[in-house]
């Protein structure tokens, strides 16, 4: 294995902790309906990225 660094540098800039408010929003309780939309949700994505890896093994 091998590692390379590219010949040109990019420097970027953001901006400064005073121009924007970076604070958590605040939370909210999660209600049974929605609980049960992010387990959807994630057991989807799951079978998803089993099916990529199985694809990609292939």
């Amino acid at each position: 294995k091998s590692v390379k660094f590219a010949a040109d540098v990019n420097v970027e800039f953001t901006h400064t902790a005073d121009d924007y408010d970076r604070t958590a929003a605040p939370m909210a309780k999660l209600n049974f309906r929605d609980f049960a939309e992010l387990m959807q949700v994630r057991a989807m994505v799951r079978r998803q990225a089993e099916e990529i890896l199985r694809e990609a093994s292939m």
